[in-house]
């Protein structure tokens, strides 16, 4: 089984007319058999762009 949730989260920055967003990504899986679990965190910015 694979699972992925990525959260977005935003404190006003902004550059070159663009909002800057902080993503935080995991990934997960779990081996069928021993249902041992394995993760990947990872985080960064992300520029995304932003109109009416």
């Amino acid at each position: 089984m694979v699972h992925t949730v990525v959260n977005f989260s935003y404190d006003g920055q902004v550059q070159h007319g663009r909002a800057l967003w902080r993503v935080d990504v995991r990934c997960g899986t779990r081996a069928s058999g021993t249902g041992e679990v394995s993760a990947l965190t990872s985080s960064g910015t992300a520029m995304l762009a932003q109109g009416g």
